[in-house]
């Protein structure tokens, strides 16, 4: 009887919710004739077969084909986060500049707000250009000294004193109190007009600061100079303000910075030498040349990394003031950030003089190859592919690491202090690689694994397991689906992690309405991201589905680091100084990102008048090595016109279904 009631349900055209009722009801049948039953709850279904419970997998009935299987959704879909509030404003509102009365170096200064539409808007008695909606965004020209410009609306008036100044120096760091460590090799910056000499005194000690890009002949540029400090004494000692002074057509000017402390000296406990090891999950290592800018070549170390170290820091003094100690091996890692706090921790003993490396095991599973080695101890490594070409890489000032094409044809892991490798990796059937060898590099074993097609790389990541092996996890391809749907393909078993940028306390940019905040705008884009994957099979994670939630950027990548995903793509929307920016652009920071930023730079750009590019961006987020990672702009908050286009019904929605298809494109170019 049972087999002749599945015939005729198997042959009627059905919904998949008529097919879950129906089988549940069969199921609930069988159970009850055989003294079993199922518990529901809102997550799942257990069987329970006399007092044994069972996992949903194992809950199929044995009667229907073996292709059919009850699956029980995991949670209730997330809703679409939907914009609130009035697009419309009855009263003058301006939200640039914050304050009515302030000083600028800048040659022009935004005013960007809202008012009625219904009614006129005049500045400086002259009537104001609006968009439909009653918003401006007006880039102000400045003359040096006063200016003041008066808004008149209905029956307000508001006026805003800016002052442009024609100091030679803008700005000098440390701005702020600093104690800092005896015998540190300390860089002092300074924001000054290009072509004028400037120097710092601290302590009766004097240094020149040279133009970081000697080239510039015009505007503010960065100086810096570096002074190795005094020695730690037994108590504090005060350095006194650093003073700067400027010299500029003949015309002397000086600033004085933060207060400078010498920190009384400390003893580390121990005997040997001075020890770093990384606490956090994985420290960001620099060049030895002390600046504070991230590299694409930067190698990433994961806890329990351990190397000998400067007996001083080294710091450097910018906008942020931030310490490092420099390693043996070479590299530079920060001593504390303000996302991760202490990144390394100091103990004096000793290391072998030497470390060895064999490969334990190689392991093929899901979406990932892991290579794991056997160490003698935790020693520094560091990874690149190569041959890459970098457009920019070594020019001066801040590097750009602009990637054209892909080149690379292998990809490196020195393991310094060790002289050797040894082991077989064989990557039999290996989507990524396709052979491995061991060679050397100044005496460092180095083990190369070679690409199977040119510039074909995913990601990875380093991290020691449980039994303090050196495990490394490299990323598949993705493997989308042909399919009739509306964008080719379908996503099943490919995972993407949207990161919709700000939330909380931090609403990002802020267009001419308040009441529509960048992250704001953010979640609802991503929002609609993630409904129009999960249509086409992909497994989507957000790293905050609230616009209340109070996100640091490091939460965003360990969150992405724990799903693994095949890609990452953070959502945010622009705001420049001047007001006349418009469009769409993107970042990526690793070469393999560039393939996904290219691909979402094809798909969304059109949407826009302005199709500024993709580039290359240090971001915290995109420094991602796990995945491609890659930080979208869509659209600028801070043109008033682009702003109110943004706000249009069913524009995310458009805006959704381009970045899902960048995303499509961008697996689907790797099968």
């Amino acid at each position: 009887m049972l087999k002749s009631i599945w015939e005729k349900i198997r042959v009627t055209k059905v919904t998949a919710a008529v097919w879950t009722a129906l089988t549940l009801c069969l199921v609930s049948v069988i159970l009850a004739l055989t003294g079993n039953h199922v518990e529901f709850s809102r997550n799942m279904a257990v069987l329970v077969v006399g007092e044994a419970k069972l996992p949903p997998e194992e809950l199929k009935t044995d009667y229907a084909p073996e292709e059919f299987a009850l699956v029980m959704p995991s949670s209730a879909p997330e809703p679409i986060f939907e914009l609130e509030g009035e697009k419309v404003l009855k009263e003058l509102t301006v939200v640039h500049p914050a304050g009515t009365d302030m000083t600028t170096y800048d040659s022009q200064h935004s005013l960007i707000g809202a008012s009625d539409p219904a009614e006129p808007l005049l500045l400086n008695g002259e009537e104001v250009e609006r968009t439909k909606n009653g918003y401006f965004s007006l880039s102000l020209a400045l003359e040096i000294g006063e200016n003041i410009f008066t808004l008149e609306h209905k029956e307000k008036t508001q006026s805003y004193i800016i002052r442009r100044s024609n100091d030679i120096i803008q700005a000098v760091y440390p701005s702020r109190e600093q104690t800092v460590s005896g015998g540190a090799e300390a860089v002092f910056t300074a924001i000054a007009k290009a072509g004028a000499e400037i120097s710092m005194t601290l302590d009766g000690r004097s240094i020149p600061l040279l133009p970081e890009l000697p080239s510039a002949d015009e505007g503010y540029i960065r100086y810096e100079g570096t002074l190795i400090l005094p020695a730690a004494q037994e108590s504090e000692r005060s350095l006194g303000e650093p003073k700067f002074t400027a010299l500029f057509e003949e015309k002397s000017e000086s600033k004085k910075g933060g207060v400078i402390t010498l920190a009384a000296k400390e003893t580390v406990a121990g005997s040997g030498r001075l020890l770093a090891e990384v606490v956090t999950y994985q420290a960001e290592t620099l060049d030895e040349k002390i600046d504070d800018y991230s590299r694409a070549v930067n190698t990433y170390l994961p806890a329990g990394t351990v190397d000998y170290c400067s007996d001083n820091e080294k710091i450097y003094f910018g906008s942020s003031s931030t310490r490092y100690r420099l390693l043996d091996y070479g590299k530079r890692v920060y001593v504390s950030t303000d996302q991760k706090g202490d990144n390394i921790r100091l103990y004096k003993g000793s290391l072998p003089e030497s470390n060895s490396v064999s490969v334990a095991s190689e392991n093929m599973e899901g979406r990932h190859t892991s290579i794991a080695f056997n160490v003698e101890w935790k020693a520094p490594f560091a990874c690149s592919l190569s041959p890459q070409r970098y457009e920019g890489a070594d020019g001066p000032g801040r590097p750009n690491y602009n990637v054209d094409s892909l080149s690379a044809e292998y990809f490196d892991i020195r393991f310094y202090y060790a002289s050797a490798g040894t082991g077989v990796i064989k990557l039999e059937g290996d989507p990524v690689f396709s052979r491995a060898i061991w060679t050397s590099e100044g005496g460092d074993a180095v083990l190369r694994l070679y690409l199977k097609k040119t510039g074909a790389f995913y990601g990875y990541s380093a991290e020691y397991d449980e039994n303090d092996r050196l495990v490394f996890s490299f990323l598949h391809p993705a493997k989308p689906e042909v399919s009739d749907n509306k964008y080719g393909f379908t996503l099943n078993g490919i995972s993407v992690v949207l990161d919709p940028g700000h939330g909380g306390p931090d609403p990002g940019a802020v267009g001419s309405n308040p009441k529509f905040p960048e992250s704001a705008l953010n979640l609802s884009l991503a929002s609609r991201v993630r409904r129009e994957l999960e249509a086409i099979g992909a497994h989507v994670v957000m790293t905050r589905t609230e616009n209340e939630s109070d996100l640091r950027l490091d939460e965003r990548v360990r969150i992405t680091k724990r799903v693994k995903p095949n890609l990452f793509v953070s959502i945010h929307r622009n705001a420049s100084v001047s007001v006349s920016s418009s469009g769409y652009e993107n970042y990526y920071y690793l070469p393999y990102s560039q393939p996904a930023a290219k691909a979402m730079f094809g798909a969304v750009s059109p949407g826009f008048t302005e199709k500024r590019g993709s580039y290359y961006g240090p971001y915290y987020v995109t420094r991602l090595s796990d995945c491609p990672a890659i930080l979208t702009e869509n659209g600028y908050l801070s043109n008033a016109a682009e702003f109110q286009r943004l706000l249009e019904d069913g524009q995310d929605d458009k805006l959704a279904e381009a970045v899902t298809a960048g995303i499509v494109n961008f697996f689907a170019a790797q099968s």
